[in-house]
């Protein structure tokens, strides 16, 4: 249950919660097992529409809870076919990147399948949604996320009124310089920006144009509810590690 009047937090992603409602338009890249996708329909009724390039993961989510759809595609900075890495046993590690990047969070490269699949753009992926905007765009695509961010024409993006995402520079070191590339490029193109984590594991980008976030709102989101949702987590960590001692 979720006690913070102005976020709300879905499967390790932030956002605001006062513009959804049965009549929003999300947008899931990144669908995995479909925990946002299906959160965040059950909570606020919105029209959800996903992207999911994983062979076994698509498969099963292909019975969603009705209003969910999704597509058996990546989404990337330009249309491609690609060969797409991942390993059944680690959800959430699938991957447009090169093996030599993604061999960091693997303890066995020879367990990595490679699959061709087809990248669409964001551009691509709003058409299908077939809305002129999205309220909500969740973006977890395991470092595919630098290319939309950077290769998207900005008035695409600022179609989006929030945009939640996981950067993956916690895990490719790599990725930091083009990591904080898009974040700067997101915030002179009019967007606020609040990290909800210490890295840049749960970032959340607010359209003003779209959003009037006033700065008692802002103040509240930033440093209330991000500290008390922070503490909560590390409370939680810690309770797991002393039940696993136990």
């Amino acid at each position: 249950m979720n006690v913070f009047p102005f976020t709300d937090r879905i499967s390790q992603h932030t956002f605001l919660r006062a513009p959804l409602t049965h009549e929003s338009v999300v947008g899931d890249l990144g669908c995995n097992q479909g925990l946002f996708a299906v959160g965040v329909r059950k909570k606020y009724g919105c029209r959800v529409w996903a992207a999911e390039p994983a062979p076994h993961l698509h498969k099963a989510l292909t019975h969603l809870a009705p209003g969910i759809r999704c597509m058996p595609v990546a989404v990337g900075g330009a249309r491609d076919r690609i060969f797409f890495n991942f390993d059944e046993s680690h959800r959430l590690s699938g991957s447009l990147l090169a093996k030599e990047i993604i061999q960091v969070v693997h303890d066995r490269m020879d367990k990595i399948h490679h699959v061709s699949v087809d990248v669409i753009t964001l551009a691509d992926f709003i058409d299908f949604t077939g809305s002129p905007r999205i309220d909500l765009l969740k973006m977890d695509i395991e470092g595919a996320e630098l290319e939309v961010l950077l290769n998207s024409p900005l008035e695409l993006l600022q179609r989006c009124a929030q945009i939640t995402v996981e950067f993956h520079d916690f895990w490719y070191p790599e990725l930091k310089s083009r990591t904080e590339q898009a974040k700067t490029r997101l915030v002179q193109a009019g967007f606020e920006m609040i990290r909800f984590t210490p890295n840049n594991k749960d970032v959340l980008f607010i359209n003003r144009a779209m959003i009037d976030l006033s700065l008692t709102r802002r103040f509240f989101v930033a440093h209330v509810e991000r500290n008390l949702n922070g503490a909560g987590r590390a409370l939680l960590v810690a309770s797991r590690r002393f039940r696993s001692k136990m």
